[in-house]
């Protein structure tokens, strides 16, 4: 059996789900509707409760406490269902499921990344190789300062 502390941390978590309706969330704990009427009147307040509820959005933080995508997707889902007689409204709540579950696709930039690469390699002419072998060597004597005679051709 829960002891009393720990279901009034089940209800500061669930009351961090659910701020505006303390008794939707005394009801996830407690479905004694009567309990639960209870449990919102003498806990709401409670200081136990309230530090609960500070040390969960320290720890945790706000985002962990708001529904899932598809939580919220099946609300809004249930509320398209239920919408009344009126076709406006309907349509308006079941298109906003259509976005938030990514049936309705949206126009974006089409950003062109074809790079076109020159695939051409640029070789110099160095000459025959005789030509090269005396620009070479006119090269090391500059140099080394070392006359060209001395030099034997291979």
């Amino acid at each position: 059996m829960e002891t009393e502390n720990e279901r009034k941390t089940a209800f500061a978590i669930e009351l961090l789900k659910s701020p505006d309706n303390p008794l939707k969330a005394a009801l996830v704990i407690e479905p004694n509707t009567g309990e639960a009427l209870r449990m919102v009147h003498f806990w709401s307040n409670d200081n136990f409760v309230l530090s609960e509820k500070a040390r969960l959005l320290k720890e945790c933080g706000a985002k962990s406490f708001l529904p899932t995508k598809e939580e919220f997707a099946k609300s809004v889902y249930k509320l398209a269902q239920t919408a009344g007689e009126e076709l406006k409204d309907r349509l308006t709540a079941f298109r906003l499921y259509g976005d938030i579950m990514g049936f309705i696709e949206k126009p974006g930039i089409n950003v062109n990344t074809n790079v076109i690469t020159n695939r051409v390699m640029v070789v110099n002419s160095n000459g025959s190789n005789d030509e090269w072998e005396q620009r070479l060597l006119q090269q090391q004597k500059k140099l080394t300062h070392i006359p060209a005679e001395s030099y034997v051709s291979a």
